[in-house]
């Protein structure tokens, strides 16, 4: 593992040579004799059919993070580096109702590349326009991220913090959504329903088990879906409502199932809230949402309330096992940009709000110095089930006593945005682990976290 000093040097480099790459986004087209038409818009190569029937184009995104951690921190946490996500794959459409995507991931743990793993496959039918002026109805099918709850269909690209809240990230991995999942999926989408400007996104899909090298805990098949409403309220501000569930209707053969996460960052950590394995027979999640924004003032929030239906010779009548987790978080762009909604997208990014245009880009001959934003957030995972009181040992294993532990984080953040392909984002994270080992006694004390992240995106 690297030392303090070569995690942060390495990442100050990357910097400086994104700096001196750095330019404003350019876009270019030129066709040839066959009828290809060529794009190099935000740097990303795409060419075309000049009747647009049929498509390519060349995606990549790279997330290189550093994280430090205090005296405070537990034993097991290391100051380190890691790149979180490197993404190469390609998109487009295929007879104009066609489109497709296919995404290699060659990120890991550790502070260089992973063996790499398909991280999407997948082909959709869009038939626009069927229920009315301006709709969509889309088959989606494959190895596919399905649309569900609002963090996690936010794309990875353009997300506030480095992590989503981990109450997201249990909702995914356990109940059905998150990437990797064979699944099947239906969507409808519509704007202008009752005024122009507003949006209505429901979607659901059957998937099954994250084809993951290292996922073991949730073998299951579940049927996940989301439904939201946007409603503008000007030409500059908004609220959208909505709710996502998930019902698993098939436990694996294990019969096991895991609600866990990190606090919020991935480099040099390890999970301290987690259920263990808990035997099965079944169990649903169900939450809601809510997302505003007035001009370039952003919040958004969600709740969710998980079950898990016990399956033990020695339960109590009470067979379920109910946790629950929130979040509440808001963003200022201190530079004026927007960031831009999408009622529809060809991926699972529906109805979310994505990077801002920067409209003075980073340029060392002066005239911009990128775009700026403020974020903050709590949030807060409750992952025990009648814990009993601090100083008394857990009465049975499973049969009435969970200690998964209650994490509550404090985040503030600065994102950097030099222009539209690059970003830089610095977290501190207050974090506080509440958490009753075997014999009632506390497990983690508070500690506090620095992480950083170098992105490129095309």
């Amino acid at each position: 593992m690297p030392t303090r000093h070569r995690v942060w040097q390495m990442l100050a480099w990357a910097t400086f040579a994104a700096v001196l790459g750095s330019s404003a986004a350019a876009q270019t087209a030129s066709s040839d004799p066959s009828g290809l038409v060529w794009t190099f818009d935000t740097l990303r190569p795409a060419v075309s059919t000049a009747d647009g029937r049929f498509s390519l184009v060349l995606r990549a995104r790279m997330q290189v993070d550093g994280a430090s951690y205090d005296k405070d921190s537990p034993p097991e946490f290391t100051s380190a580096g890691m790149i979180r996500r490197a993404y190469l794959g390609v998109e487009g459409r295929a007879f104009r109702d066609l489109s497709y995507e296919y995404r290699m991931d060659f990120g890991g743990r550790r502070f260089g590349f992973d063996r790499p793993i398909v991280n999407l496959a997948r082909i959709a039918w869009n038939l626009q326009d069927v229920a009315g002026a301006d709709s969509l109805v889309r088959i989606n099918g494959g190895l596919i991220k399905p649309i569900y709850t609002y963090y996690d269909a936010v794309s990875s690209a353009s997300l506030p913090f480095i992590e989503r809240a981990s109450v997201v990230n249990v909702a995914t991995a356990a109940y059905g959504g998150a990437t990797q999942r064979p699944g099947v999926e239906l969507t409808f989408q519509k704007s202008g329903n009752v005024r122009g400007g507003d949006n209505f996104v429901a979607s659901a899909a059957l998937t099954g088990s994250e084809s993951s090298p290292t996922n073991h805990h949730n073998d299951a098949t579940q049927i996940v879906g989301r439904l939201v409403y946007y409603w503008p309220l000007n030409e500059s501000s908004a609220i959208q409502l909505g709710g996502s569930a998930s019902q698993i209707v098939r436990i694996g053969s294990q019969h096991n199932f895991t609600l866990q996460d990190f606090p919020e960052v991935r480099a040099g950590a390890d999970r301290l809230v987690t259920t263990g394995a808990i035997p099965a027979e079944g169990g649903d999640a169900l939450g809601v949402e809510l997302v505003s924004n007035i001009r370039n003032v952003y919040v958004a929030g969600e709740y969710y309330g998980f079950t898990v239906k016990r399956d033990c010779a020695s339960c109590d009548a009470d067979r379920r096992a109910n946790f629950s987790g929130w979040y509440v978080e808001a963003s200022w762009i201190v530079t004026g940009e927007s960031k831009a909604y999408q009622p529809r997208a060809t991926n699972s990014s529906m109805a979310t709000y994505e990077s801002p245009h920067v409209m003075r880009p980073l340029s060392l001959k002066g005239g911009g110095w990128g775009a700026w934003e403020v974020v903050t957030r709590y949030s807060d995972l409750d992952l025990n089930w009648h814990e009993g009181a601090p100083g008394t040992p857990c009465p049975g294993a499973f049969a009435g006593c969970i200690r998964g532990g209650e994490q509550k984080i404090w985040a503030l953040g600065l994102n950097w945005y030099l222009n539209d392909n690059l970003r830089v984002l610095l977290d501190y994270m207050a974090i506080r682990i509440d958490r009753l080992d075997a014999a009632g006694l506390p497990s983690v004390r508070p500690f506090s976290a620095i992480a950083t992240r170098l992105q490129f995106t095309n």
